[in-house]
């Protein structure tokens, strides 16, 4: 696949009525769209380093691959505020007053829910702010 055709297949899951397929491996949600979605990011790294890897189909636009990415970036990060934030209500729901508990818990449930290997996908794309985001975020 080209970069403009991975750039149209990031544009219909921002502009889908459909939840996009940002669960981890592993969930009941399906992990057959979010392998495709791993892969779609995958791909414009090696796209985009060798000019020659994405064949002569069309002439690869970059701002249109960016502007993609960057839609589906903020639906990524707004997914992964709303689980965090989810994660931290629902175990502050179940501890009455042990905070020690709270960070060990918090992290098994994070690691557990967080769609990483989208994030880590992502990574090479993200410009300044996004990784300052994405640093925030892990930390």
């Amino acid at each position: 696949m080209d970069l403009n055709s991975l750039s149209a297949c990031l544009a219909a899951i921002v502009c889908s009525s459909e939840q996009p397929p940002l669960c981890p491996l592993g969930s009941p949600a399906g992990d057959g769209a979010y392998v495709i979605l791993k892969s779609v990011l995958e791909r414009p790294s090696h796209l985009l380093t060798d000019p020659q890897a994405g064949g002569s189909f069309s002439m690869p636009n970059p701002a249109l691959w960016q502007s993609s990415f960057d839609a589906v970036f903020g639906l990524l990060t707004k997914y992964c505020l709303s689980k965090y934030e989810s994660i931290i209500q629902s175990i502050l729901a179940q501890t009455t007053s042990n905070t020690e508990v709270i960070g060990p818990e918090a992290v098994r449930a994070v690691s557990r829910e967080m769609p990483m290997e989208l994030l880590r996908a992502s990574l090479p794309h993200t410009n300044k702010q996004q990784r300052k985001l994405l640093f925030n975020f892990a930390q």
